[in-house]
């Protein structure tokens, strides 16, 4: 059993781990269309990217993904993040990033700057001479070191000795701003990667899911013969359950309906025990000890009703579960009346290979950290029976009833 646990635990880290590395990042953001019409939903985030060439965006989590290039929108932001704006540069547009937004505004791509304010076209401040044009004046700077001191107010200028003008441009254009009594803003440009991963855990982006389960399944057998013979009747069992499960969004509509498939271990034992007076004068008594051990497979439609934080949600399917080991005993003690003692040993009734049963649940899923839910369930199971009636020569009629509650994390 510890083995087999094991398995099951590997398993799901390596699959689990697979998912994580392989999907997309998605955040709360929104674009900006060249109508100048803002649309609020997702922007695809890659941390390894320096270079931003196009937007990956999409309404909701679940929704079609539409590519857009600096030719197909103005802007393109995440919510409490960066802002990328398109910007024709050399007769080609590409995205900029705004460092500083506002009446003077700083773009920068990789090593380029760029600086705009209301009274003129951009100027790239790589260039060796800059010509800067205000509502009183125009003035020509050789180079960016003589336009950041101006932007500061630096009666004594700029000295190369500082930091260079990369690290000196920002503070400059927001001293500029503030001073002039301009209103302006500053884009977290240092939105670590962790937060954005988990903001993009928290928004739900991920229509795969994958979960631990762990709970406790009652196995109730019901038995009927029309021979007259001894048949086990056991009492309804307790048995451990746990495992894995798997799910994956339906609709790109809405993210209610899920498709889950589950694998569970589970364990049974049982035992039967009858006495009776025949009516030949016999005392007789029948023990069966019987057991399974099974992998269960559901497969369910689950809906989820929305909440903030708590979602409860109820869920069907139809469910096979696998005997890898069984085994049945059955032992017979005949008492005469001389007190001679009779007994016997048999194996005549027989396991199936499986058991197909259908069933509904109902549980609550609750947010606990970032993509980690807690989920908690209950569920009505009706079975076919694990004896296989035919090869026993018995004619049985039977059914099984298993209720279990289950509980677990969803990741």
């Amino acid at each position: 059993m510890f083995k087999l646990r094991l398995v099951l635990f590997t398993a799901f880290i390596c699959i689990n781990s697979q998912l994580v590395s392989s999907q997309k990042l998605f955040i709360e953001g929104y674009i900006i269309k060249n109508s100048n019409e803002q649309v609020n939903g997702m922007i695809g985030y890659s941390p390894d990217k320096k270079t931003i060439v196009k937007c990956v965006f999409k309404r909701f989590d679940i929704a079609t993904e539409f590519v857009y290039t600096a030719d197909d929108i103005k802007a393109f932001g995440y919510k409490d993040g960066k802002r990328f704006e398109s910007i024709e540069t050399e007769g080609k547009k590409s995205f900029y990033e705004v460092l500083v937004y506002g009446d003077l505004t700083l773009y920068r791509k990789q090593s380029r700057y760029l600086l705009k304010n209301i009274n003129q076209s951009f100027i790239n401040l790589n260039d060796n001479t800059i010509t800067w044009n205000d509502s009183k004046t125009e003035i020509k700077f050789d180079g960016p070191e003589e336009l950041i001191s101006y932007l500061k107010g630096d009666t004594i200028g700029y000295r190369k000795g500082r930091q260079g003008f990369k690290k000196e441009i920002l503070p400059a254009v927001i001293a500029y701003n503030s001073r002039n009594g301009k209103k302006y803003s500053v884009p977290n440009r240092h939105y670590s990667e962790s937060n954005i991963v988990n903001q993009a855990w928290r928004s739900g982006s991920n229509i795969n899911r994958f979960g631990i389960i762990t709970g406790l399944n009652i196995y109730s057998l019901k038995l009927k013969t029309e021979k007259n013979v001894f048949i086990p009747v056991p009492d309804p069992e307790k048995g451990p359950a746990f495992g894995l499960s798997y799910s994956r969004v339906l609709s790109r509509s809405s993210d209610k309906s899920t498709l889950r498939v589950d694998l569970l271990y589970l364990k049974q034992d049982f035992y039967t025990y009858n006495e009776e007076y025949t009516y030949n004068d016999l005392f007789v008594k029948d023990d069966a000890f019987f057991h399974f051990v099974a992998m269960k497979i559901p497969v369910l439609y689950q809906y989820s009703f929305k909440g903030k934080r708590v979602e409860p949600f109820v869920n069907g399917g139809l469910s096979y579960a696998f005997f890898i080991k069984r085994n049945y005993i059955h032992i017979n003690e005949s008492e005469a009346y001389d007190k001679n003692i009779f007994i016997k040993e048999d194996h005549n009734i027989i396991f199936r290979t499986g058991e197909f049963s259908a069933f509904i649940g109902t549980g609550i899923r609750v947010r606990l950290i970032n993509n980690i839910d807690l989920q908690i369930e209950a569920r009505l199971e009706e079975g076919a029976g694990f004896f296989n009636g035919n090869r026993s020569n018995l004619a049985l009629t039977q059914s099984s009833f298993q209720p279990g509650i289950f509980a677990g994390l969803v990741f």
